[in-house]
């Protein structure tokens, strides 16, 4: 009987080595990955509103506790995703709704939580109001500490220089500036756009003052003619032509006090410059308190102009439409005149201000 052919179950060669390999790289990367895993730790993740309510436009914070944490990457569930160093950040949602918040902790651990947003409460408290107390001027470097004085007011956004961006969201805060100039503050109270206070502060810079300051340098006096004079001259002597005798009415020029500008306070400028709105007061008739400088540049509104330009410009203005003038006066020590105001205008808004 003949036997079968054995060759039917033989395998290549090629392929035992095929298998092989595949078995040893399959090895390596199991090793690896074993070797560089690093399990995850527990990640606790606390959300709290700051006004304690999950309206929408009110601060939610969010804080990850975990150790060995690093880097923070928050998905908060409405499209916007922020990247941290730091394992805490706030966050705003704009509409209703539900929403999962998502923490990953140095890009391999996760952890989420839900959060309930509901529309904004109509109800309104008449105690609580967006004012605010600090100083109205500053200078460059040096910070500047503003308190929200409401008593009712249970979250803030503080916002010194870009109205997009919040500086800070305690009750109270700080702010440096950079930059010499006419600075807008603006804060928000419980998240709500129908409480928003504002306050202007000029920031001044000393530096530059100095320098302006600075005297100028001495410059060389002329050498004085010698008069040569005998011991016994037969004639008087010539006076020095470039030497004019003193006399009593030159030192009773210089005795004489510098006259002084009358006396005026912020309110009193503000209901002159009101004055000038009416049309009942002209430039002329500021001329004692700025020393006759009625062509002096002041800040009004939001542009460099002299005096005279800012009374023209008040005139045109119906008195319907102004809601109020601000100044604030700067004023030389020694003669009291005024070298310098910062002059806002409010105008009024809505149809019975057209």
């Amino acid at each position: 009987m003949k036997e079968k052919s054995s060759a039917f179950f033989r395998l290549d060669e090629q392929v035992y080595l095929t298998m092989g390999a595949i078995a040893l790289i399959s090895l390596i990367v199991f090793s690896f990955r074993v070797m560089t895993h690093h399990p995850c730790q527990p990640i606790i993740l606390h959300i709290q509103a700051q006004a304690n309510s999950f309206e929408k436009g009110n601060i939610i914070s969010f804080k990850a506790e975990t150790t060995d944490g690093k880097n923070f990457s928050w998905n908060f569930g409405d499209g916007t995703i922020d990247e941290e160093t730091d394992p805490s950040t706030v966050h705003k949602y704009s509409n209703a709704g539900k929403y999962t918040a998502t923490v990953t902790v140095n890009g391999e651990c996760s952890e989420f939580q839900n959060v309930v947003i509901t529309e904004a409460s109509l109800i309104s408290n008449m105690a609580v109001q967006a004012s605010f107390i600090g100083p109205d001027t500053d200078y460059v470097n040096q910070p500047a500490t503003y308190v929200e004085v409401s008593s009712a007011s249970t979250n803030w956004e503080w916002h010194f220089e870009d109205p997009n961006k919040i500086d800070a969201i305690t009750k109270s805060a700080s702010h440096i500036y950079k930059t010499p100039g006419l600075k807008k503050i603006m804060l928000m109270v419980n998240g709500r756009k129908d409480l928003v206070g504002y306050r202007y502060v000029y920031v001044i810079d000393r530096d530059a003052e100095r320098i302006q300051a600075k005297p100028k340098e001495n410059r060389p006096r002329p050498a004085q003619q010698l008069l040569v004079v005998q011991s016994k001259p037969t004639v008087e002597p010539l006076p020095n032509p470039t030497q004019a005798p003193p006399t009593d009415n030159v030192k009773k020029e210089e005795d004489k006090p510098k006259p002084k500008a009358p006396e005026i306070a912020g309110p009193q400028m503000e209901n002159l410059l009101m004055e000038v709105v009416q049309g009942t007061k002209r430039a002329e008739d500021f001329s004692p308190y700025l020393c006759n400088n009625l062509a002096m540049n002041i800040y009004y509104n939001s542009s460099s102009v002299s005096f005279v330009t800012m009374c023209e410009n008040l005139k045109g203005l119906k008195k319907k439409k102004v809601k109020k003038i601000s100044v604030k006066l700067y004023k030389d020590g020694s003669t009291n005149c005024i070298n310098y105001m910062i002059v806002i205008v409010e105008i009024k808004k809505g149809i019975f201000g057209l």
